[in-house]
């Protein structure tokens, strides 16, 4: 069987440090941790492709994102990314950061569906800069998950989530993933998180890659 993910990547940042990841796998929930500065987010951005590498190979399920003679534009690629940042529109409600960009006829679940999941139904209606840090993740993965992306990319996506809530949201989250058969890689410092939702995990270090046996 082919691997699900592929990806080669090599890029120079610095004398000091560049990124040489071949990641080969069948997986389709894929848990990432590693120290930071290693990595991690640099590879997630080039998944994305708002991150161009010197030299790059990836390919996800049926579709190749790049290779030595082609680079798809980000918004091609249907990718999810959510960062710790959360990366929200200031100017729009809480409601309308969720649906933006998304369509009725690529849903297979509804905002209800969503925000009682995350806990964020109260919010609806709220200005994005009345938020909590917590708040603002769960909306950006709330967007992420109602746009139906073909892989989702989560960088620490719960960071600023207290521990009881996180704990509470993972528990529903692993289902859910797995109901929408949504693949996803999910980069944290939180074994506890990876070892919940994800069937198997790697390790960057240094710029590399190494999948957990």
């Amino acid at each position: 069987m082919s691997p699900f993910i592929e990806i080669e990547l090599q890029h120079v940042f610095s004398p000091a440090f560049g990124l040489n990841i071949h990641l080969r796998t069948q997986t389709q929930n894929l848990g990432l941790m590693g120290p930071s500065g290693s990595g991690k987010t640099s590879l997630l951005h080039a998944i994305a492709g708002i991150f161009r590498p010197n030299k790059a190979h990836i390919k996800v399920g049926d579709r190749t994102f790049s290779d030595d003679t082609h680079w798809m534009a980000p918004r091609l690629r249907r990718v999810g990314l959510v960062t710790q940042d959360a990366l929200l529109f200031p100017h729009l409600s809480v409601i309308e950061n969720l649906c933006f960009g998304t369509h009725a006829d690529q849903r297979s679940t509804t905002v209800a569906e969503v925000t009682s999941m995350l806990e964020i139904e109260h919010l609806l209606e709220r200005r994005i800069q009345y938020l909590s840090g917590g708040e603002r993740q769960r909306i950006a993965l709330g967007r992420a998950l109602l746009s139906r992306p073909r892989i989702l990319l989560a960088d620490e996506p719960l960071s600023a989530v207290d521990l009881e809530r996180r704990q509470r949201l993972v528990q529903h989250l692993g289902p859910f993933l797995a109901n929408e058969q949504l693949p996803f890689i999910w980069v944290s410092h939180d074994q506890d998180v990876l070892d919940s939702l994800c069937t198997k995990t790697a390790r960057m270090v240094g710029g590399s890659i190494h999948l957990n046996e």
